[in-house]
């Protein structure tokens, strides 16, 4: 891939020659989205360059007397870790210290809350989606990109409720996932699949399922040691 070439702003996190690319969603309609000082969450895929990504986590918290859902934090470049292997940063709004790693068909993300907060995190599908809240705790679905299903498997380490209709269909699909107040972070595991949900489940137990997050990041960071070894500059 070429893609910190021709436009290394773009903090992307991906494994070589995988199918799953993340990087941080900044303010909708700025060309230059390095410049902005806003983080709208992280996509589930990156799945073309320069082309939009697929679905949206963004992890919150409600402050008293707050009336209206916040759909961004404000954050400082000075604070954030990006790398091929692991994208890092403060969610200066809400003190949340996030952080997203992959695989080549799955990946993880971390989100550690401050106290005395009920975390929340937003899962959306921004073009036309579905997503279902199955019984085992995870929610799978799929988003339209160029005339294709982009399908997902989701799974939390930690149980949740939804206030939302389930399944939810349409343009900005969404569901916002509310946790108890929980010691340590959250964890959220994903899958992605290009053939359907059973693939993407398939996918996220395969690759992240029984790794925590350090893990999935260490063996990230320990591929691209290897393939950049084999470069030799004269």
């Amino acid at each position: 891939a070429i893609g910190h070439m021709l436009e290394p702003t773009a903090e992307l996190v991906h494994l070589p020659h995988s199918m799953l690319r993340i990087y941080p969603l900044r303010s909708p309609g700025v060309v230059d989205a390095y410049t902005s000082s806003r983080f709208y969450g992280f996509p589930l895929n990156v799945p073309a360059h320069r082309e939009g990504s697929i679905g949206r986590i963004m992890p919150y918290i409600l402050q008293e007397n707050t009336e209206t859902i916040p759909q961004f934090s404000e954050y400082d470049h000075d604070f954030t870790i990006s790398t091929p292997y692991y994208y890092g940063l403060q969610l200066e709004d809400f003190d949340i210290q996030a952080g997203v790693t992959t695989s080549h068909r799955a990946g993880m993300m971390q989100f550690h809350f401050p106290d005395g907060y009920d975390p929340h995190i937003l899962l959306q599908t921004p073009g036309d989606g579905h997503m279902e809240l199955l019984k085992n705790g995870a929610i799978q679905g799929f988003e339209m990109r160029f005339g294709m299903k982009h399908y997902f498997y989701v799974l939390s380490d930690h149980a949740f409720s939804i206030e939302e209709s389930n399944p939810q269909t349409g343009k900005n699909a969404s569901m916002h996932l509310k946790f108890s107040k929980t010691q340590g972070p959250v964890h959220i595991r994903f899958g992605i699949s290009f053939i359907d949900e059973e693939q993407a489940r398939i996918n996220l137990e395969k690759e992240v399922l029984n790794r925590d997050f350090e893990k999935v990041k260490t063996d990230a960071e320990k591929t691209w040691n290897a393939h950049l070894a084999g470069i030799e500059v004269e």
